[in-house]
């Protein structure tokens, strides 16, 4: 089986990290940090710290992704990541921080956001697991492969159309 899933929101705890981060200068709310990860636009709240490569470096892995994602390699599930980064800083450091936190993968992919389709049909995923409701309402859509939106408080209130499952499910839920 083919498992293809984001990266931020899904294995790294970007949520987590962006208000770390945005701590030390204004808050920003669910909703600004949803449009931040979820829009091609971004928000000009949290952009910034998303130009430097220490936050990338510093993101800490959900534990119960990462031992999901483990599993389903133990499993030799194929792991792909499919990734809409956008900064060069952001982009440089993938491959070393997946080697820093031991999470297998075969390959990692990084496209514009709201075009995973095109590389989720090209690897031949057979799941797709992202936090960007978006994403995955395209991927629901064109019905070629199964895809679940995990829930968090930046996403939840688009969440209600959507099928999506909570982190602490996600071994009971996806059965491979």
């Amino acid at each position: 089986m083919i498992i293809a899933l984001d990266l931020d929101g899904v294995v790294t705890d970007i949520h987590k990290a962006i208000i770390g981060s945005l701590n030390l200068e204004k808050s920003a709310s669910d909703e600004e940090i949803g449009k931040a990860l979820m829009t091609p636009e971004g928000s000009p709240l949290v952009n910034h710290i998303f130009e430097g490569e220490s936050f990338w470096k510093g993101l800490l892995p959900i534990p119960d992704s990462w031992f999901a994602v483990n599993n389903w390699a133990y499993k030799l599930n194929n792991i792909h990541f499919v990734t809409a980064r956008r900064s060069p800083a952001s982009i440089g450091c993938i491959e070393s921080w997946l080697d820093m936190w031991d999470i297998p993968f075969d390959q990692f992919h990084v496209v514009d956001m709201m075009k995973k389709l095109d590389v989720l049909k090209e690897i031949e995923a057979d799941l797709f697991i992202d936090d960007n409701v978006f994403e995955v309402n395209i991927v629901l859509k064109d019905g070629s492969i199964s895809a679940i939106a995990l829930r968090h408080s930046y996403n939840a209130a688009v969440l209600e159309t959507h099928q999506h499952i909570p982190f602490e499910d996600l071994l009971s839920k996806v059965k491979l």
